[in-house]
């Protein structure tokens, strides 16, 4: 019991919730081990019918268990694939997957028994070790996870699980070569569901990297979370490494919905602090400092099924 309690401690003292790729980490929060059990949002994995994946926001408890209970969120069910099916997401792993995880020096161990998995596509599969590796890699008591396919890392459609995976890129426009990855968050044209996508660009500036958000991207399906017609009016990066962005008068559309200003607010200083050098961002309207309607609570960075509100505003 007390080697458990150990594993439990090291594990939790260490939590650190993470909003993706080098993106803006959230404080870290102290959870007391003995008590009660207590819930805490983190994010799953799941596949539109397009391929993109979407991180949707889920409340688990802090047990022993818990990576293995994360793990099995991406099983298909009945109770959960209605709400999913509403919002036009699906579980990547078939009913009948048998999900086990274990946890040591830092390696996650995800066994994944199903004859249905060796039979995946190429999208399938590598979708399925994306979901897999980023949903367990968002702790850093997490550092890399070992798949296996019917106790075996070999491949999982086309992708190699011979070793150890670490936080993969999400929804690749093209192919990085010696690019640089930057994750940017779009929202889908039909559902308005948040969905991050990653871009290879030769120089991360901050100047790339907002134009990049308001510009429209070549994934089908997803555009700009940003209101129609804003543009960029000035980039400066302070030596303090405060990123201020003046924006035209259409981000103030933004104040006729709520949730999405906030999705937005949120959005900025976790794809602008993937540029190296910036600490924090301020937000301007036409030289003015922005002043949001609502404040951004969110804990981790994804989708509250039934909770979207971004569509409205087409």
């Amino acid at each position: 019991m007390a080697k458990k309690r150990a594993w439990m401690a090291a594990l939790l003292a260490g939590l650190l919730l993470l909003t993706g790729c080098g993106a803006d980490a959230l404080p870290q929060e102290e959870i007391p081990v003995e008590g009660d059990p207590l819930m805490r949002d983190t994010l799953v994995y799941y596949e539109q019918d397009d391929g993109l994946l979407v991180p949707v926001v889920v409340q688990e408890e802090w047990s022993e268990t818990m990576l293995t209970s994360l793990a099995e969120r991406l099983v298909a069910n009945e109770l959960e694939q209605l709400d999913l099916e509403e919002a036009g997401l699906t579980a990547l792993l078939p009913g009948d997957t048998r999900v086990n995880v274990t946890l040591e020096d830092g390696t996650a161990t995800v066994n994944m028994q199903s004859s249905w998995l060796g039979e995946v596509s190429a999208k399938r599969g590598k979708n399925i070790a994306a979901s897999m590796v980023n949903t367990l890699c968002q702790f850093p008591a997490v550092q890399q996870v070992q798949l296996q396919v019917n106790g075996k890392s070999e491949k999982l459609g086309e992708t190699d699980i011979s070793k150890p995976l670490t936080e993969m890129d999400l929804n690749p426009e093209g192919k990085a070569g010696k690019n640089t990855p930057v994750t940017v968050y779009y929202k889908t044209a039909d559902t308005g569901l948040l969905v991050p996508v990653t871009k290879y660009v030769k120089n991360v500036e901050p100047e790339t990297v907002v134009e990049t958000m308001l510009g429209t991207p070549a994934t089908d399906n997803v555009m700009s979370l940003f209101p129609w017609g804003t543009r960029i009016l000035d980039v400066s990066l302070g030596e303090d490494g405060v990123l201020s962005l003046n924006f035209s008068k259409e981000f103030l559309e933004l104040r006729e919905n709520p949730y999405l200003e906030n999705i937005v607010m949120k959005n900025i200083p976790i794809t602008c602090k993937q540029v190296d050098g910036v600490k924090d961002v301020r937000v301007y309207v036409e030289g003015e400092e922005y002043q949001p309607l609502s404040k951004t609570t969110m804990s981790v960075f994804g989708n509250e099924l039934g909770r979207t509100g971004m569509a409205e505003d087409e």
